[in-house]
């Protein structure tokens, strides 16, 4: 179930890198076997203390810039919220948010203990592993006052409208928190101050590698014309010369495209003599 982004990325650093099973617990699986024969290190994804201090320090930053009343956090092991509930040991309302079809600390919470839970949905790359973490778990019993779940289609809409209102491109797992918001499957009083912890960014929803490239070798200019949608199409030489900003074509209004030197500049706001 991990995205491509996700793998492309990790295989760039020069990792070896084996995709198996169907979910991340057969994954983990396989990584514990093999750390066991081949005597590797071993750097759990949530449920161990270094990945909870880690994450913790997420918890940190907020308080330092922002004073919150609540706090939505995306819970998949339960490494994040464990870390940032951690952190804020009660000073502010932690709130989990869980895929209805991934509904991980929502059942470990009924149950008392972490359970194994369904592992679905279009966030199950991030946001599906069978059970929490259970070094998190006491610390999400103490200090995370409840969890809520939002489906598929809310998850969906929170990627679109984090795009659109403010270009954040996130995959689905880093889009929950924010999608509980927006499905009001959390809703906050009139004066409450809401926190939203988006995350997450593995995915191929904005590619740029789609965007033309044609360069000329005889004079090292090059064009790249806008290939997404709704975008109007643009070109642009990257040839520089001194005191010269790269002219393009295809803007709008009187001027467009134009540019000037500093000098030109100079010359035609040079200030008046002293009276």
């Amino acid at each position: 179930v991990s995205s491509k982004a996700k793998i492309d990325r990790i295989r760039s650093y020069g990792a070896e890198l084996v995709v198996t099973g169907e979910r991340y617990a057969d994954a983990l699986a396989e990584s514990e076997k093999w750390a066991a024969e081949s005597g590797a290190m071993q750097i759990h994804a949530y449920d161990q203390e270094g990945a909870l201090l880690g994450q913790g320090t997420v918890g940190m930053e907020l308080e330092e810039q922002e004073p919150l009343d609540t706090l939505l956090v995306a819970v998949g092991g339960g490494g994040l919220i464990g870390g940032i509930a951690a952190w804020y040991a009660g000073k502010v309302r932690i709130i989990g948010v869980e895929p209805a079809l991934a509904p991980t600390l929502s059942r470990a919470l009924e149950a008392g203990k972490p359970v194994d839970s369904p592992a679905g949905g279009i966030a199950a790359d991030s946001l599906a592993p069978k059970q929490v973490g259970q070094l998190m778990f006491p610390i999400a019993q103490k200090h995370v006052e409840k969890v809520v779940l939002v489906e598929d289609d809310a998850i969906r809409a929170s990627q679109q409208d984090l795009w659109n209102r403010l270009r954040l491109v996130t995959e689905p797992g880093g889009a929950a928190a924010f999608a509980a918001l927006l499905s009001r499957s959390y809703v906050p009083t009139k004066s409450e101050r809401v926190g939203v912890l988006v995350c997450g960014g593995n995915t191929t929803a904005v590619d740029f590698s789609r965007l033309p490239l044609l360069t000329d070798p005889a004079c090292g200019a090059c064009t790249r014309g806008s290939a997404l949608p709704g975008l109007p199409s643009a070109t642009g030489t990257g040839r520089r010369r001194p005191g010269r900003l790269p002219r393009a074509r295809g803007g709008r209004g009187r001027g467009a495209g134009r540019s000037r030197s500093p000098r030109a500049r100079s010359r035609r706001r040079r200030p008046a003599a002293p009276r």
